[in-house]
């Protein structure tokens, strides 16, 4: 990351139905993502649909 990046956005080959996993890698990158400006997390799988999120501050959700 360079620069002014306030979200990380983590592209993976999950399926849409391994939510649980990707809240895994979320709070994997959340240990050293929020040690400057980023203040979110998206972790995508391989369809483009968003399964796990985090803020700065608070633990990574996995989505629906």
């Amino acid at each position: 990351m360079q620069g002014q990046c306030t979200l990380v956005s983590i592209e993976t080959s999950l399926g849409d139905g391994e939510s649980s996993t990707a809240q895994k890698i979320c709070d994997s990158a959340a240990e050293v993502a929020y040690s400057g400006d980023t203040n979110s997390i998206s972790v995508q799988g391989k369809s483009g649909k968003e399964l796990s999120v985090g803020i700065a501050g608070a633990k990574c959700l996995a989505q629906p």
